[in-house]
């Protein structure tokens, strides 16, 4: 806003609900908020308040005698109930996203960013049936290898989890029946393509309104999905599946249609490359911006930016610090509360092993030693104040 631009939200952008509300100080009007978690049969709900309902509508905010989360009924994993688009949020976000396209459109000396967040796919998988109806559930990929990483640590693990907030899954069930699965990947597919049918209403109205060819796009994803891969679902785990993204981005006069490249990429890269596409320069915050501008890649995909990637992600007391190149992924894990318990590491081959089946950090020590250094180029984090 700062650099004279528009500045506003529609849908999933900020994280609202589990106790989060808004970041009013980084939009020029006030957010567009709308439904994450939402049903519209009865029987998903038996007409009561849900647990992620209660999550992402910050109940316990408003009502402090609610029962605890764990207490409140489950709602569906899935429906698909024969309905307009817009009956459920993401139609509603992609309606108001034309709608302030419009009136934008009406002022073209005013640069703006907009913040379109989709909640699909998201659970639960909520579509309207005519998506569901696109795909033969016969026909869909299913896990290939259904077991932890061979040596992985316990602490690398994932068992239930966010998926337990929903009926009919079995809590703490490992694997499921392969019809249970089979529904939930078809959930998955269906909702994606709700989701890709908004976008493209979106993406149709700048086009429509001539605003294509001044306009930067960005398509992103904020963490990725297990789809019963280890046996695991949803996110929350430093495996390829819960960490590897869409990221597709068009710069008119900079990208070309169709490129792609293989350059390992953060999200954090997304806020430099957007300023310097907008000839705003480099970023300068109250503390160092970690991104780099991909920019020379967009112009050039075989040029390369970084060697590696770097993510993390906690499990109880430990935390894991990853860095993931174009073959290898290395996972430190470190106990947060005990500096002098050892490091325990994950290493795998995407070459040699790309489902991940066995941890070779013991029997690898070379690659390790080499990607020890790599992340040892990044601060290790700082303990929670007291």
């Amino acid at each position: 806003m700062k650099a004279g631009y528009s500045a506003e939200a529609i849908g999933k952008v900020f994280h609202v609900g589990h106790g989060n509300t808004n970041d009013e100080a980084s939009w020029s009007i006030p957010h567009h908020k709308e439904k994450v978690i939402e049903y519209l049969l009865p029987e998903s709900t038996n007409r009561q308040l849900t647990r992620e309902e209660a999550y992402f509508e910050n109940t316990k905010m408003y009502f402090p005698d609610l029962p605890a989360n764990k207490e409140l009924p489950r709602g569906a994993v899935w429906e698909a109930p024969d309905v307009l688009d817009d009956a459920y949020g993401d139609g509603r976000v992609a309606n108001h996203a034309i709608s302030r396209l419009r009136e934008l459109k009406k002022h073209p000396e005013q640069p703006f960013f907009m913040a379109v967040g989709f909640a699909r796919p998201h659970l639960p998988f909520c579509a309207p049936k005519k998506y569901w109806d696109m795909y033969d559930p016969q026909a869909l990929p299913m896990p290939q290898y259904v077991q932890d990483p061979e040596n992985a640590p316990p602490m690398a693990i994932k068992r239930g989890g966010e998926i337990d907030q929903f009926k009919p899954i079995v809590p703490g069930q490992y694997v499921f029946h392969d019809s249970i699965t089979r529904k939930l990947i078809h959930g998955y597919y269906a909702s994606m393509s709700y989701m890709d049918a908004q976008l493209g209403r979106v993406i149709e109205e700048l086009k429509r309104l001539n605003m294509l060819d001044n306009t930067i796009i960005v398509l992103w994803g904020d963490h990725g999905w297990h789809l019963g891969d280890h046996g695991y679902w949803t996110k929350h785990t430093n495996y390829e599946q819960a960490n590897i993204i869409p990221l597709i981005m068009v710069a008119p006069g900079v990208t070309q249609a169709g490129s792609v490249t293989d350059q390992p990429t953060e999200t954090v890269d997304i806020y430099p490359t957007l300023t310097e596409l907008a000839g705003l320069g480099k970023p300068i915050g109250p503390q160092p911006i970690d991104g780099l501008s991909l920019v020379p890649v967009m112009k050039d995909p075989a040029i390369r930016i970084r060697d590696h990637a770097y993510h993390a992600f906690p499990h109880g007391k430990y935390l894991g610090r990853a860095v993931r190149t174009d073959r290898y992924r290395m996972v430190e894990w470190k106990n947060r509360n005990d500096d002098k318990e050892k490091a325990v590491y994950e290493l795998y081959d995407y070459k040699t092993d790309p489902l991940e089946k066995k941890n070779i950090a013991a029997e690898n020590t070379k690659v390790l030693a080499e990607l020890k250094i790599m992340l040892a180029r990044h601060p290790e984090a700082k303990k929670t104040a007291k």
